[in-house]
């Protein structure tokens, strides 16, 4: 009986820890998607950026 109530800490830690690693584990991955959707938003930034400096350099060759 005493070696029962010993071993119950023990698993309610080990249970304990099993809960906040599954927490952690679901945490970074949806830390990763955050970061993917961020990237895919600068990758789409910076073609519009790229297009619309090809839109000057044109406009500015008609000048010319």
């Amino acid at each position: 009986m005493w070696l029962a109530c010993e071993a119950t800490p023990d698993i309610a830690s080990a249970e304990k820890k099993r809960h906040v690693a599954s927490q952690f584990q679901r945490s970074l991955g949806r830390m990763q998607e955050i970061g993917d959707q961020k990237l895919a938003l600068v990758a789409e930034i910076m073609e519009n950026i790229e297009g619309r400096i090809h839109q000057l350099d044109q406009s500015y060759d008609n000048l010319s």
